[in-house]
């Protein structure tokens, strides 16, 4: 219903400051987003970071004043997109996948990087649809697992695509994440696995 607008767009906030940020020289050092040329080349660093910076603060402002919701439920959900954002979340596993590139993570590892970086958003995105859908905590862990699984199932995906895509099909670089030195579950495990 209408109520989901506001934590939805919420969500894709985060989304779009972490791609933004993933994107800069530090991070992932990329120059196509979706086939345009990223925020930092569009126009400058500092441009992106304070752009990123201003989506998120954006997303928990408008969460936690979401209309039609109780003053409770807009706390859950900040928790939830707050711990999916912060260093148990995105945050955490970007900088795992920085370390990464210096140590050989074994499949534990990659998949807990995973679950951060990929996957707390979508994790996130389902708890917060349960708390709208008014489904009880004890209700929830099915969700949970659906979430992870669904999360991790993307990052193989995109993993996938980095070393056998079409480039112009993708919109973006591609084969970066070997020349970066970076661990992904096709680095670890090869594509036929």
């Amino acid at each position: 219903g209408d109520e989901a607008l506001i934590p939805a767009c919420s969500v894709e906030l985060i989304h779009a400051y972490s791609l933004i940020h993933d994107d800069l020289p530090a991070m992932d050092d990329d120059e196509l987003r979706r086939g345009r040329p990223t925020t930092h080349i569009a126009f400058d660093e500092a441009t992106a970071i304070l752009a990123g910076d201003a989506l998120q603060a954006l997303a928990f402002g408008w969460l936690a004043e979401a209309p039609g919701l109780s003053e409770s439920v807009r706390l859950i959900m900040v928790r939830e997109l707050a711990r999916a954002s912060g260093h148990d979340g995105m945050a955490g596993g970007q900088m795992m996948d920085i370390v990464s590139q210096e140590e050989n993570y074994d499949l534990r590892q990659i998949t807990r990087l995973q679950q951060l970086k990929t996957g707390a958003l979508l994790a996130a995105s389902v708890e917060m649809g349960a708390v709208l859908g008014r489904v009880p905590p004890e209700g929830r862990a099915h969700l949970r697992a659906y979430a992870r699984d669904i999360g991790l199932a993307f990052q193989i995906a995109d993993d996938l695509l980095d070393v056998e895509g079409d480039e112009a099909k993708a919109g973006k670089a591609l084969r970066k994440d070997e020349e970066q030195g970076k661990q992904t579950f096709v680095t670890l495990m090869g594509v036929e696995q």
